[in-house]
């Protein structure tokens, strides 16, 4: 039996957990309470879960981890945080549990990647080397640790959603479906740009929105914005935003992704661009720095192939409008083909499920 730790299941893991359920006796336990996920602005996962008791002491996390000494578990899956307490324990004290242990690192910090890329902190590397096994999501960050650590073993599973196999399977809108679907949703612009996250994070700069729109030509470009959250900007009144909030509805977001041209969102990427990546939409942000945070998923855009970076808002508002439609064609396809052979749910799927039977 294979007991797996998370700090719950939002709706967009649910694929990863059935593929590995479907093949493995696997038991999946959480730490936030499955109905106070929505609260924290996710949907619900449908999973059958089981929920640990825990509680914190300032930045310490202690869970009850007994359940997961029971005789019939022989593999545990703990999440890669120095901060969790009972880790700790179950790590230093498996010369008497006997448990095969990995660690799933979730991603190097966004604001302290560029100093963690070259050097992770003692006590995270402690707790790597104590472990048998490692998962991490992206290739770039399985390097980073394997060259801190040569002994380390691990696979990169590359981080996805699910159903995202099913949007890299769809062909791209043609001029028809994209005109119907326009007037279906009112979209007037001819050029038009996405963006799908939760505004509740300050580090997303998602105020530079309306000032790229506002370079931008307002009769020809236009933002398609998927999402709410308290930081949320006030689009009211801007003719070229088209604010739909938050939509969960697949077929809704699918129809509103073949609109898009291109998919932006200034700093803070994350699954999101897995999203867009899998719909062929180049990624419009500006490049990562001590003051432009970025999840781990942007290791997965380069400029020119399936990207456009910016260094400042002016700078990406410029690259965005000097485009030209050829190299855009070539992208879109070099795009979609990048997220078929890199971030396929079933080959994330596959990639656990062989190293679980290891």
């Amino acid at each position: 039996m294979i007991a797996i730790i998370q700090p719950f299941i939002p709706h967009y893991r649910d694929e990863f957990f059935k593929g590995l359920v479907s093949e493995l006796p696997v038991e999946i336990f959480t730490l936030v309470n499955n109905t106070k996920v929505e609260s924290r602005g996710y949907k619900k996962s449908r999973l059958n879960t089981k929920h640990l008791k825990n509680f914190s002491i300032g930045p310490i996390h202690i869970y009850n981890f007994f359940p997961l000494l029971s005789k019939k578990i022989n593999t545990i899956v703990l999440m890669g945080s120095v901060k969790h307490l009972s880790t700790w324990i179950i790590l230093i004290l498996n010369f008497a549990f006997k448990k095969k242990i990995i660690l799933w690192g979730h991603g190097i910090s966004n604001e302290k990647y560029s100093k963690e890329s070259l050097k992770q902190p003692w006590l995270r590397k402690l707790m790597y080397k104590m472990a048998n096994y490692s998962w991490f999501y992206t290739e770039n960050e399985l390097k980073i640790w394997q060259n801190q650590i040569p002994n380390l073993r691990g696979t990169a599973l590359n981080n996805t959603i699910s159903d995202i196999d099913k949007i890299i399977s769809k062909p791209f809108p043609d001029s028809t479906v994209k005109k119907s679907f326009k007037e279906k949703y009112k979209i007037k612009t001819g050029i038009n740009l996405i963006i799908c996250v939760r505004f509740s994070n300050p580090n997303r700069k998602a105020e530079l929105l309306v000032e790229l729109m506002q370079i931008l030509d307002t009769n020809i470009y236009g933002l398609i914005v998927i999402g709410d959250g308290p930081l949320k900007p006030d689009f009211n009144g801007i003719k070229n935003i088209y604010d739909f909030g938050a939509i969960y509805d697949f077929s809704v977001k699918s129809e509103l992704f073949s609109i898009a041209d291109l998919y932006l969102q200034p700093a803070w990427n994350g699954l999101s661009i897995v999203e867009a990546l899998a719909h062929g939409l180049p990624v419009c942000t500006l490049k990562r720095s001590d003051h432009t945070h970025q999840g781990v998923e942007y290791n997965y855009l380069t400029e020119g192939l399936n990207a456009i970076l910016g260094k400042n808002i002016k700078e990406l508002a410029q690259k965005i409008s000097e485009i030209d439609i050829k190299e855009y064609e070539k992208m879109r396809k070099s795009t979609k083909n990048f997220a078929k052979n890199n971030l396929s749910m079933k080959n994330m799927i596959e990639k656990a499920i062989l190293t679980l039977k290891e």
